[in-house]
């Protein structure tokens, strides 16, 4: 792989490593061997199912009371010789996002939309509006409780069937987005939580699928969540584990606009005027 595309495949990784911590309900990482397993009885529904792995989360009550999210932790993606990058990422009822990566050598890459307004700086980029498809992602990402009530987020939500993933009997859906677009989840058919996700991304360096393995389940304060996401995307892989969640703690001001992107968002409505 020559120094370009791996730079190039680096950006967009580190622009995976923004939205993927926002899917750990329902989430994409290396796809395991997939074996068929003899149906015996009917298939659950597909909402049923995420229902049931919304019920093995802690419940709606205890997912609805928690209005905000912050998680801390780190990122390495091997191939490109980041290992310990520190990752923070806030949420925010109900559709506020803020991430933040340390990346040794380089400074901090930072994302966010504040139910308005997309923008991403960065040393490599800079201050940038995240636009058209791209915005579309991010927005659906932002929604804080899309994953509590798939009927609302998604157009059909169909059960395809019983998969051995590794060794761990999964139902796979088929989730068809209302913004467009289809998820597919394995969900152990026992225990109900998302086991792997193949999610479709848009970055500005185009678009892309990933795969990411959910593991090191954790309960906090009611919720159960994973605390670790092994993806792939485009022959690249990365790893993000957290380390800490705490809930109803993330203030409305962590979303505020950079002075940037004001500046960038001022020009824009001032270019619309004329």
């Amino acid at each position: 792989m020559n120094t370009s595309n791996l730079h190039k495949m680096t950006i967009t990784m580190l622009a995976l490593a923004t939205a993927l911590p926002l899917a750990a309900a329902t989430a994409p990482g290396p796809q395991a061997k997939q074996e068929e397993q003899p149906k015996t009885t009917a298939l659950p529904d597909g909402l049923e199912v995420m229902k049931k792995s919304i019920e093995a989360s802690g419940g709606a009550a205890v997912l609805e009371k928690h209005e905000s999210t912050m998680l801390t932790g780190t990122l390495a993606i091997p191939a490109a010789g980041i290992m310990n990058a520190e990752l923070k990422v806030c949420a925010k009822a109900p559709d506020m996002f803020y991430t933040e990566m340390t990346l040794p050598g380089l400074g901090k890459f930072l994302k966010g939309y504040d139910g308005k307004v997309g923008w991403s700086i960065d040393p490599v980029q800079g201050a940038r509006l995240i636009e058209g498809k791209e915005l579309v992602e991010l927005q659906f990402e932002a929604n804080y409780f899309k994953d509590l009530y798939p009927e609302k987020t998604y157009s059909s939500v169909k059960n395809l069937g019983v998969k051995n993933l590794d060794g761990t009997s999964c139902y796979m859906l088929e989730m068809t987005r209302k913004v467009g677009g289809t998820i597919y989840g394995w969900f152990d058919t026992t225990k109900f939580h998302p086991v792997q996700i193949k999610t479709p991304n848009v970055t500005e360096q185009g678009e892309f699928t990933a795969l990411t393995t959910l593991s090191d389940w954790k309960t906090v304060d009611g919720q159960t969540m994973p605390m670790k996401l092994d993806s792939e995307a485009m022959g690249m892989k990365q790893v993000v584990q957290f380390k800490d969640v705490t809930f109803n703690k993330v203030e409305k001001s962590v979303f505020d606009l950079p002075a940037a992107i004001k500046v960038m968002v001022d020009a824009k409505k001032d270019k619309a005027k004329d």
